[in-house]
């Protein structure tokens, strides 16, 4: 895990750096997107929370599919294995900013022998643990500003994630669990509140065909 972990948080700070280097005002507000910048068709950038919908920390994909509508979907590392996401936003403002309420779906692939020190009838020991797949929905507001000169955005977000089939385990190793380490092992599955943040950087657009020769890109 902490290996996986190292391998997303250096993407995680090139892409910051990256974000950074590219705007030479790294100033957040509330503008529209830049026009000389183009139409945005794809963003790419990380993102972290509590139950958050690429994991815990993890990378998060988005198409627009026109100025208020989008398509998302990512992967991360999560308590309950590697997790991947798709969804869909609408935007209250035009350029896919301000604003926006977002619905799908999220996937935790489980995990093999997860090891966990837990009360168990002979007493607080180590066990090992099978964390089975879960399946969640989930909905959610966002809030996503401008960063920069070049369609960049930063953004916040919160909101439910609903279990559509309650949270499975099998014990490997160890004595009985009592009720109370059941719990604890239920309150790292994925579910609940939502809360998270992160940078959506642009990384395709296309240039609108009313835009002056002078001020293509």
């Amino acid at each position: 895990m902490r290996k996986y972990l190292l391998a997303l948080i250096l993407p995680f700070i090139c892409c910051v750096s990256y974000g950074q280097q590219r705007d030479s005002i790294a100033v957040i507000n509330n503008k529209s997107t830049p026009a000389h910048a183009g139409i945005p068709t794809m963003y790419l950038g990380p993102s972290a929370g509590i139950n958050n919908t690429p994991g815990f920390i993890g990378f998060d994909l988005n198409l627009p599919l026109g100025s208020h509508v989008s398509i998302d979907g990512g992967m991360g590392a999560s308590t309950w294995g590697n997790k991947l996401f798709l969804g869909g936003k609408y935007y209250l403002r035009k350029h896919c900013r301000g604003w926006a309420l977002g619905a799908g779906l999220t996937f935790n692939s489980g995990q093999e022998n997860r090891k966990m020190k837990l009360p168990t009838v002979n007493g607080r020991e180590d066990v090992t643990l099978q964390l089975k797949p879960q399946t969640d929905a989930f909905t959610a507001l966002y809030h996503y500003w401008t960063l920069g000169r070049h369609n960049n955005r930063f953004y916040v977000d919160g909101g439910w994630a609903y279990k559509l089939h309650s949270c499975r385990y099998d014990e490997l190793y160890g004595d009985e669990l009592t009720g109370r380490a059941d719990t604890r092992v239920r309150r790292f599955a994925p579910g609940g509140i939502m809360l998270g943040t992160g940078f959506s950087f642009c990384i395709r657009t296309k240039t609108p065909h009313t835009l002056p020769k002078g001020k293509m890109s």
